[in-house]
């Protein structure tokens, strides 16, 4: 599904190449979390190390498609393809499934306190 246009403007580079940093960081910080990386491990409170230790699997696995997702989504932008839509919409899906972990997981607390 490519993009017909041959004349790409040049804010579609920029923001297809922010994006791709911006996601691939987040790969690398998501990788180097599974793998539990002593470094990354002993710079984390021992709070962020418990809850990362007890995340079910079906959290890590929407963390999962939400990074990998996105990251495949700009390199599709890159690459001109429409399909970086449903890559985007992937990556969405993994975010609400994190975002849903992150909401049960801590108490509501209305003043933010």
């Amino acid at each position: 599904m490519a993009i017909e246009d041959k004349n790409t403007p040049v804010h579609v580079w920029i923001v297809g190449g922010l994006s791709l940093l911006w996601n691939a960081f987040g790969c690398y910080i998501y990788s180097m979390t599974m793998m539990r990386d002593p470094a990354l491990m002993a710079q984390s409170p021992p709070e962020v190390r418990d809850a990362i230790l007890a995340a079910p699997a079906w959290a890590n696995g929407a963390w999962a498609l939400g990074v990998w997702a996105a990251l495949l989504g700009s390199i599709l932008i890159l690459l001109r393809r429409g399909a970086a839509f449903y890559a985007f919409v992937a990556s969405l899906i993994g975010l609400a499934g994190t975002a849903r972990r992150l909401a049960l997981s801590q108490p509501f607390d209305p003043l933010c306190a």
